[in-house]
């Protein structure tokens, strides 16, 4: 029976492993679960340490405070056993490690360390850990003994399949430290680094590991790249790309490609950095992959890990092409390399969403999928891409043709301009946010605006990046007019829209829900009763509030028929990690997890949801990733658009502007809903109580805008 027990808890972790390592989390979740409720069932403490530690690693990234707690009951567990608690400190150090506590983290390294001093391998690498850790804390005495005392212990591992991994892992703490820290006699030269990885790759290619030997020489043209010695660098880069791909190791391939254009373009080479940055991108360019790399990059960086760690690859292509389309003498080919950078980029924003929601097929399910630049005439599509020293603006007009505006404002100061904007905004007692707002207005508009009024352009579609995703359009103001006034705007988080065509809203079939009492901490909204009842009175539909308004409420309701509108008046909430946002419901919180599945089995059935309405959510202040969130819920849900907020609007005025927009829709069906919004914000911007553009400006068109 005990053999049963553990065959099964053993199974299961097996299961839970492999669901983690293609990402899905909800079915890792569940087996690590499963695994636990049977080890604890058999009362069987070698089943529940394994089952514990399974939960641990599986929580780490998605859930660190129960991994936390699993990592400890598994301490408790293995207590008497050295070796156990010896591998459970190195977790767990390497879970305080990812959340900054490094002084905690190095308690946890050193006394896996001791416990394991009789294996070299696993000791060695719990120094190795103490030290990035240390280095973290820029404790640069401490940091050079505990290298020290690893490399020790690496040597007592001999030439066996592991030591050469131990010795990259050394050369690259190694360089950074004589990078980083104080370059005194006792701290170790980069001469030191390039030792371990000559060695390293010397005895991997000797075995056939070509595996770890394309580590170790794509890290050797690294440092040779860093120090300004371009041959030598290329000279391993491509070896190190080679190695790769007889390895079979695209999430190493990329990497050196990567490095292969940055040298090529050190040496003016802009042909060969094209070619080279090309093939980085290509060999990026898979679902699998990216989600391996993100949970990498989230490990090192955190939420936004992934951005950080492969963004630069995409936008330094990107501004390659949009420098080389400048010296194209055909008008044709301009057009193709301006074309080329654009969608360079959309393939970050499309990996960043799926990385946001974790949930790779969630692009893949949209059906009857257009590009946004052909859809309807007097739509002009805006794409920015910030880059370090400019704005790079991409219009595509009617008729095709594709604009190219350079802003002279980098990276840096567009996010400060756009954060400064937004919060200013949120002050509705002043007045501050003038100067700002007409600055960005300046910056975005001056060069554009003849261009748009040229063509007869009446709705402007922006698919904003980064701090852009902050930036309520709608308040950029000329000194006469908002930008509000002038344009229907709506915003898209990337170049395809699902089935993109006026709805036609003849008997749209509405749900309609909301909280008006105050619930689990938030404040109540006593608006929202008003809001419900004023939009039931203008389409009729099916309306769930305070008591009803609860998850199988609504559930039950999607159960019985379908909606083309779903209109949700209460507190929510987008936050930088997916798995944080919500919106508030009487008994709890719906998360956006729980949304898609209320909303997107309407699409399977050919009825998708036309437009989702979220009139009292907001996204963290001064987030992009937050914004990210916001801008994709059409797209999670498997709705055709949604209406929303940066911020949580007064909630009368939210009332006003909602029962105005819904009213446009009712008089004037053929309107798109982008020009429905503009007309309900200009008749709450000349109303005198909320004239100020914090009561108006925050409310988005997200999606198909027709």
């Amino acid at each position: 029976m005990e053999r049963d027990h553990r065959g099964r808890v053993s199974a299961l972790v097996r299961l839970c492993a492999a669901y983690h390592t293609l990402g899905n989390r909800r079915l890792a979740n569940a087996a690590s679960r499963d695994a636990l409720e049977a080890a604890t069932a058999s009362g069987d403490r070698a089943a529940l340490l394994t089952a514990e530690c399974a939960r641990g690693a599986v929580l780490q990234l998605w859930d660190p405070p129960k991994a936390a707690e699993a990592l400890d009951h598994a301490l408790e567990l293995a207590h008497g056993d050295p070796r156990a608690e010896a591998v459970i400190l190195n977790n767990r150090g390497n879970l305080r490690a990812q959340a900054g506590q490094h002084g905690a983290a190095i308690t946890d390294f050193r006394r896996s360390a001791e416990l394991s001093n009789a294996q070299p391998e696993a000791a060695a690498q719990a120094l190795l850990n103490a030290a990035m850790s240390s280095l973290r804390e820029r404790d640069w005495s401490q940091t050079t003994q505990l290298l020290s005392a690893g490399l020790q212990h690496t040597d007592r591992v001999g030439d066996g399949a592991t030591a050469p991994k131990l010795w990259i892992k050394a050369a690259l703490l190694s360089a950074e430290l004589t990078r980083a820290g104080d370059k005194s006699a006792d701290t170790p030269s980069t001469g030191k680094a390039e030792a371990l990885l000559a060695r390293a790759q010397a005895a991997t290619e000797k075995s056939g590991d070509f595996r770890t030997a394309s580590l170790a020489a794509g890290e050797h043209g690294h440092l040779h790249e860093l120090a300004g010695r371009m041959a030598a660098a290329m000279n391993q880069s491509e070896t190190a790309a080679f190695l790769a791909q007889r390895a079979g190791a695209p999430d190493l391939l990329y990497r050196w490609e990567w490095q292969l254009g940055r040298v090529a373009k050190q040496t003016g080479d802009r042909d060969g950095a094209l070619a080279a940055y090309r093939r980085a991108v290509r060999t990026l360019d898979s679902a699998t992959l990216r989600h391996d790399i993100a949970l990498a990059a989230s490990q090192r960086h955190g939420a936004s890990g992934f951005r950080q760690s492969v963004g630069p690859l995409f936008y330094e292509l990107a501004d390659l092409l949009l420098q080389s389309s400048a010296k194209l003498d055909s008008s044709a080919a301009r057009q193709a390399r301006l074309l080329e950078a654009r969608n360079t980029v959309e393939l970050l924003k499309s990996a960043e969403l799926d990385d946001y929601f974790q949930d790779p097929c969630q692009t893949v399910v949209r059906k009857k999928i257009r590009d946004v630049d052909a859809i309807s005439p007097k739509t002009a599509v805006i794409y920015p891409i910030s880059l370090s020293d400019r704005l790079e603006l991409l219009v595509s007009l009617p008729g095709g043709v594709m604009e190219r505006v350079q802003v002279p404002v980098g990276a840096v100061e567009l996010d400060r301009l756009a954060k400064d904007l937004q919060y200013k905004l949120r002050t509705r007692t002043t007045y501050e946010w003038v100067a700002v707002s007409r600055q960005l207005h300046t910056l975005l508009l001056t060069d554009l605006g003849p261009k748009l009024d040229a063509a007869g352009v009446e709705t402007l579609v922006f698919v904003p990046d980064g701090a852009l995703r902050m930036l309520p359009m709608g308040a950029l103001y000329d000194g006469d007019k908002f930008l509000a006034e002038r344009y229907a705007l709506a915003v898209t988080p990337g170049l395809t829209l699902m089935d993109p065509q006026a709805p036609g809203w003849v008997r749209p079939n509405l749900l309609l829900g909301g909280l008006s009492q105050a619930r689990l901490g938030y404040t109540a909204l006593p608006s929202v009763a008003a809001e419900l009842q004023e939009v039931r009175n203008t389409f009729g539909g099916v309306s769930l509030t305070d008591q009803q308004f609860t998850v199988a409420g609504i559930r039950n309701e999607f159960g019985r028929e379908q909606f083309s509108i779903v209109h949700l008046a209460t507190h929510g909430e987008f936050d930088r990690n997916a798995s944080k946002s919500f919106l508030l419901t009487y008994d709890g919180q719906l998360s956006l997890d729980g949304l898609e599945s209320l909303v997107r089995p309407s699409q399977f059935r050919g009825q998708p949801v036309e437009l989702l309405t979220l009139s009292a959510c907001q996204t963290a202040a001064g987030d992009d990733r937050a914004a990210l969130g916001l801008a994709g819920v059409a797209i999670k849900a498997g709705a055709r658009s949604a209406l929303a907020t940066l911020w949580s609007v007064d909630d009368k005025a939210s009332a006003a502007l909602v029962t105005l927009f819904y009213a446009e829709i009712r008089k004037h069906p053929e309107l798109s809903k982008a020009r429905a919004l503009q007309s309900a914000q200009q008749q709450l911007m000349h109303t005198l109580n909320y004239r100020h553009p914090y009561y108006w400006s925050a409310f988005l068109i997200i999606g198909n805008w027709l």
